[in-house]
């Protein structure tokens, strides 16, 4: 049996002779329930268009706990897919002038990919990044509150955009006599579990 103060030697050793140990390589994923939607208005009433689907591909090193990931800057990718068509309000009119104001069939997911982040002590994320929809693509800031959680992190944030800065035009409805309104505020609502993976073989 390998005693618990051999390892401490055996790491300090290790290091002392110039032997990098090799950091835990970690997978983030969803955990079930978690909720991302666009809200937005219009001349008839406020709407609500929630993602049936939408995919997160994140990666770090360093720990397999999400929280500690978090804090010392592990995270190394994040990217976040949903396909337009994907989107729902409940008004079959206002889900299909969305999708073909926004390109779907040409363009048919948006997309997030983080460039990098800063996070405070009290778990406030700023994340930075590249948000595509329609076919523009262009950098914006997401800011996120987020709290350990016992499988993980727990994320909760707002961004509001701009459709006319992604070159969509705001949908109408009902030959134009209901017009939405060029902000959306796009919201999520979800945990990030950690999982560590197989180091690489050299």
């Amino acid at each position: 049996m390998i005693r618990f103060s051999s390892i401490v030697v055996m790491s300090i050793a290790l290091n002392a002779a110039g032997v990098e140990l090799a950091s835990p390589l970690v997978a983030l994923s969803v955990s079930p329930g978690g909720r991302l939607w666009l809200e937005g208005d219009s001349t008839l009433h406020r709407y609500k268009t929630s993602a049936e689907e939408f995919k997160v591909t994140a990666k770090g090193h360093g720990s397999s706990d999400a929280e500690q990931l978090a804090r010392h800057h592990g995270l190394d990718e994040f990217e976040l897919t949903v396909p337009v068509l994907k989107l729902r309000s409940g008004e079959k009119g206002l889900d299909e002038n969305l999708a073909k104001a926004m390109k779907a069939v040409t363009f048919p997911n948006i997309a997030f990919r983080m460039t990098s982040y800063e996070v405070s002590p009290t778990l406030a994320i700023k994340i930075h990044g590249l948000l595509a929809m329609a076919g523009v693509e262009k950098p914006v800031d997401i800011d996120a509150a987020s709290a350990k959680t016992p499988n993980g992190l727990h994320l909760v944030g707002t961004k509001s955009v701009l459709m006319s800065d992604y070159g969509i035009k705001p949908p109408v409805l009902m030959l134009g006599t209901i017009r939405t309104a060029n902000s959306v505020a796009v919201k999520f609502d979800f945990e990030l579990e950690a999982r560590a993976l197989p180091l690489p073989t050299p």
